[in-house]
């Protein structure tokens, strides 16, 4: 059942308080040497306190402190990869952090927690990581290893291996990512049918069986690999980034009568539509606030605008209101970005990563 979660609350639409945008401030990261700071990957996560953006430059990943209160940025370290050259994408949650990319005819992969720089984890051959397409992290140390074929999730710290995760047959996993909590893996799987996988993790380690899987008629047009997962915060549940520009709330189902085990299900389930029911146009980043709304980077012919869609629960389905536009944004159109949401005392804080090492920061104040 999508029932609304009861602390869920958005910034402009059904805010706990009436607020208002402050102008964007566009700042600058410090240069880590004497050049330029030229990054070909970005990658964000939030604590209580502050918020850390890592980017990967070549075969090193500068970890930036953002401080919301003061609106600031500060080096706080840099991480060198093994390798010098191939490295493609990094992530990070909490403490941990993972670099993969491929050289040499093989793919490679890194990952860390951050505060023990000399306990670092490299697993290409220890592992088959030859398919590995990205990797999502949680704030507890878990690292979900993505390919089509199956999510590999591992805890950093002690390479301990939960069961593989695998999709129906005749599907591809897309994409993966934990919630906030790191409790939950998200993932969506594409092929003869659509579908979207929930699996519950406690200490690292995932059950093999989904808590939750809903199925839907797939769509063979356009580009499926393409579609992005965007977990709600702490509540069970996502937004798709489908292709052709579509947004929409997953709906969720009980894995006890998933399409695995009823045939009777599987022709009720397969029939259902995709939901795409808030097309965003240009939308460059996206994340949840508060289980309660959307919020989006989204490209205008002026620039760029910060927006906030809410997620209406009604029973078993959930959809994406109409957007609010919060406020402009200096973003270039171009510009690739990272996007952190959060509340800082009494004010909400947008911050804006691009990968032109401008970060900017928007708050959002009572009234």
């Amino acid at each position: 059942m999508n029932v609304k979660p009861p602390n869920a609350h958005g910034i402009m639409v059904d805010g706990v308080i009436r607020r208002t945008p402050g102008k964007a401030i566009s700042r600058e990261l410090p240069r880590p040497g004497s050049s330029p700071l030229r990054a070909t990957a970005v990658a964000v996560t939030h604590s209580d306190s502050c918020i850390h953006v890592a980017y990967l430059a070549k075969s090193s990943v500068y970890i930036y402190k953002l401080d919301v209160n003061e609106q600031s940025a500060s080096l706080e370290r840099e991480v060198l990869l093994p390798q010098p050259h191939g490295w493609q994408g990094i992530a990070i949650a909490g403490n941990f952090l993972a670099a993969w990319g491929f050289y040499s005819h093989e793919r490679q992969l890194h990952m860390l927690d951050v505060r023990e720089s000399q306990r670092q984890t490299s697993l290409p051959r220890l592992y088959d990581v030859k398919m590995l397409v990205r990797v999502a992290v949680s704030k507890s140390g878990a690292a979900a290893l993505i390919s089509s074929q199956q999510i590999l999730v591992v805890k950093i710290e002690d390479q301990t291996w939960s069961p593989p995760l695998v999709p129906q047959p005749g599907q591809n996993f897309t994409d993966a990512a934990f919630n906030d909590t790191g409790d939950l893996l998200h993932a969506w799987a594409y092929g003869k049918n659509d579908s979207i996988y929930v699996w519950r993790c406690k200490d690292c380690v995932v059950n093999a069986k989904p808590e939750s899987e809903t199925h839907y008629k797939t769509e063979k047009i356009g580009k499926p690999y393409l579609t992005r997962v965007v977990p709600y915060n702490a509540y069970q549940g996502c937004i798709i980034a489908a292709q052709e520009k579509r947004f929409f709330a997953a709906r969720l189902g009980s894995a006890t009568t998933s399409l695995r085990e009823s045939s009777a299900s599987t022709a009720k389930a397969a029939s259902q539509p995709l939901q795409h029911n808030a097309k965003i146009v240009d939308a460059k980043a996206a994340c949840v606030f508060c289980d309660h709304s959307l919020i989006t980077v989204e490209r205008r012919w002026h620039g760029s605008v910060l927006k906030e869609y809410r997620v209406e629960y009604s029973g078993k389905n959930a959809e994406l209101g109409t957007g609010v536009e919060i406020c402009k944004l200096d973003t270039g159109r171009e510009e690739s970005a990272r996007l952190v949401v959060g509340e800082w005392g009494d004010n909400v804080m947008a911050v804006v990563c691009n990968l032109n090492a401008v970060v900017e920061f928007v708050k959002i104040v009572p009234v």
